[in-house]
């Protein structure tokens, strides 16, 4: 039995998630990862507005404004969601 790194370990458990939510979503790892480096893009322009409009110059004083954020674009998510299943169950239960 071989020692692997810490490292390694952990990029295993990484690979072996994503690859397990990309197959939950029904898409490909490689399109997971592309839609990850696409909102990570949309995260940093974010930051840098928002550094930008305030003066700011260390990006960490803005992350309770950015964890808000995410919460809240979570729970319209969940909202949208939960509202669409109710609108399914009444059309079912006509």
């Amino acid at each position: 039995m071989s020692n692997i790194s810490e490292q390694e370990r952990f990029r295993r458990g990484e690979y072996a998630r994503d690859s397990r939510a990309a197959l939950a979503q029904n898409e490909t790892l490689e399109q997971r990862l592309a839609k990850r480096e696409t909102k990570a893009d949309v995260w940093a322009q974010w930051f840098r507005q928002k550094m930008d409009s305030t003066s700011c110059t260390d990006p960490v004083e803005l992350l309770p404004d950015a964890f808000a954020k995410l919460e809240q674009t979570i729970d319209d998510r969940v909202t949208a969601a939960i509202n669409e299943v109710k609108t399914a169950l009444r059309g079912a239960l006509k």
